[in-house]
């Protein structure tokens, strides 16, 4: 999978971290390991606000194949910004 596919849609994700839409961040997941609930603690325990990365800090995410997949899935990590204040 290819940086310039998986990337609109990782920005979609981050950008409703951003928003605290958790509903709709697990609701775009064919699999999660976490609820919205959880993701919304998880993210509440960190105690920062997120804010949207600027656009070239989208340039490297990680991007790994999951091997033995079917159908195929990637693992992908991407950053994520907070504000200075809380």
């Amino acid at each position: 999978m290819s940086i310039e596919l998986l990337e609109p849609v990782v920005r979609t994700v981050v950008n409703r971290l951003v928003d605290g839409d958790y509903d709709a961040v697990v609701a775009g997941c064919a699999v999660s390991r976490l609820s919205a609930d959880d993701l919304r603690q998880v993210v509440c325990n960190y105690g920062r606000k997120f804010i949207v990365p600027p656009h070239n800090a989208y340039h490297d995410l990680d991007i790994i194949a999951v091997k033995g997949s079917e159908p195929s899935r990637w693992s992908v990590r991407a950053p994520l910004w907070t504000s200075l204040t809380s």
